[in-house]
């Protein structure tokens, strides 16, 4: 393999994952946030001067090789759903990123090289401001955290639940 810049040629150097809301109601949104139940990565090949487009879906892995307008219409199709974008640099050293399952956030974590425990997308969101990822577009940050809809639906029983006092 050829190398340039200690970057093998081929490898994407810069990527920018975008967070948006997923167009299909799965069982997976109970364990996601609105906007940000869904990741796809994009980068810059300057040795071929396009853009590839990674986008993983449950039953499938979507890849365009995109030219500089395309990548624009792209963006703009997903714009109304989209929350973030971050760019981070990828890492091509021997880390061990595992590829446990087959999700979106999985298939990103291995594009980008970044060793995380994240499981959701707003986990993934987290990580990667941990590690350095700079903030391209945000709309909507993640508020919420991983069952805290289930923590409030609880309190909110116990509310109505509990035992009503009588009138003095």
């Amino acid at each position: 393999m050829i190398e340039t810049d200690a970057n093998p040629v081929g490898v994407i150097p810069v990527w920018h994952v975008v967070f948006r809301d997923s167009e299909l109601r799965t069982f997976w949104n109970l364990f996601t946030i609105p906007g940000y139940r869904h990741v796809a990565a994009y980068g810059y090949s300057a040795a071929n001067d396009v853009w590839i487009v990674v986008d993983p879906g449950l039953t499938t892995m979507a890849v365009q090789v995109l030219s500089q307008n395309e990548l624009t219409h792209w963006v703009g199709q997903h714009a109304p759903r989209t929350s973030a974008i971050l760019r981070m640099k990828s890492d091509v050293s021997a880390h061990f990123t595992s590829r446990f399952g087959h999700s979106c956030v999985f298939a990103v974590k291995q594009l980008l090289g970044l060793p995380s425990g994240a499981f959701t997308p707003q986990g993934l969101f987290r990580e990667m401001r941990k590690h350095g990822a700079e903030d391209v577009f945000l709309g909507r940050l993640p508020k919420r955290k991983l069952f805290s809809w289930l923590i409030s639906l609880l309190q909110r029983l116990r509310r109505n639940q509990s035992p009503k006092r009588k009138p003095a």
